[in-house]
């Protein structure tokens, strides 16, 4: 049975489990994907587990998870311009875009994924599943008073925004080879753990012990 998106070439130039974990849904589904790695690796190479416990950019179980249907090719023998002409989907994943990107095709589309998006105040700022967290509300309660406030696994925010960013692009990929218009798809971490995995869904929360409170958010001090 045909896949959705055989013939179609999903180039990444990501570095965060985001963008790897979109890649892994693009080939699910037939994508021939291209991930651009420097001379260290992609940084999951480095991520525990290790296979038998022994540190290894071969040998990282996450890393081998997570791109399990992705093609590496080093950056030094890579010739961008050439991938980019031809590729339908371009995945990034920092807020300081190749300038190849100028030779990515106009029915093309270009998902950045990063910390905080593309614009704001914070754009530019590092960020991971804790400043998610604490963004998304997670970080404003906790089990029991004098208890550490929760967060979910930190490689939650990674997975849920790499699922994001891959429904979003493949809706604006099917957009595209009807009408021939690509566009960006700009994908914050941060918002898609809010949309889909917040602690504002809970009619009360718990304060501390036994005492309940209604759930008041604001995002001043939590940036």
């Amino acid at each position: 049975m045909a896949k959705a998106f055989e013939n179609i070439r999903v180039l990444d130039l990501s570095d965060r489990l985001s963008g790897a974990w979109a890649d892994r849904l693009f080939g699910n589904f037939g994508a021939y994907v291209i991930l651009v790695e420097d001379k260290q690796g992609h940084p999951l190479r480095r991520e525990p587990p290790f296979l038998s416990d022994e540190p290894g950019v071969e040998n990282s179980l996450l890393h081998a998870y997570v791109s399990s249907n992705t093609r590496f090719v080093p950056v030094e023998d890579s010739e961008l311009r050439e991938l980019f002409e031809t590729s339908a989907v371009v995945v990034t994943s920092c807020i300081y875009l190749p300038d190849e990107l100028e030779f990515l095709p106009s029915i093309s589309i270009h998902l950045s994924i990063t910390p905080h998006g593309l614009d704001g105040p914070i754009a530019h700022l590092p960020g991971n599943n804790l400043t998610a967290c604490a963004k998304s509300g997670w970080c404003a309660i906790n089990q029991c008073i004098d208890h550490e406030p929760l967060q979910l696994h930190h490689n939650q925010s990674g997975y849920i925004s790499g699922f994001a960013g891959f429904a979003r692009a493949s809706t604006a990929l099917f957009h595209s080879l009807r009408t021939g218009n690509g566009e960006l798809v700009d994908d914050s971490e941060d918002e898609a753990l809010a949309n889909t995995c917040t602690p504002w869904a809970e009619v009360r929360l718990f304060i501390g012990g036994n005492n309940q409170q209604s759930p008041s958010y604001s995002f001043e001090g939590l940036i």
